[in-house]
């Protein structure tokens, strides 16, 4: 009984993970503060040469 337990829970792991896979997504936003302009400036770099974000600053 045990042994049907875990093949029924590896199952469903499996049909979960078949429903998810590729339909995650990340806002293609990023808004960012003063302090993270100048914390994380070397990040922000990245991210922007990444191309895969639009990077919003607001303005006071």
């Amino acid at each position: 009984m045990k042994h049907m337990g875990q093949l029924w829970l590896a199952a469903e792991v499996r049909a979960l993970e078949s429903r998810v896979k590729g339909k995650t997504s990340l806002s293609p936003y990023l808004v960012l503060d003063a302090d993270c302009l100048t914390q994380y400036s070397s990040f922000v770099k990245h991210l922007v040469n990444s191309k895969k974000f639009i990077v919003i600053i607001p303005s006071a």
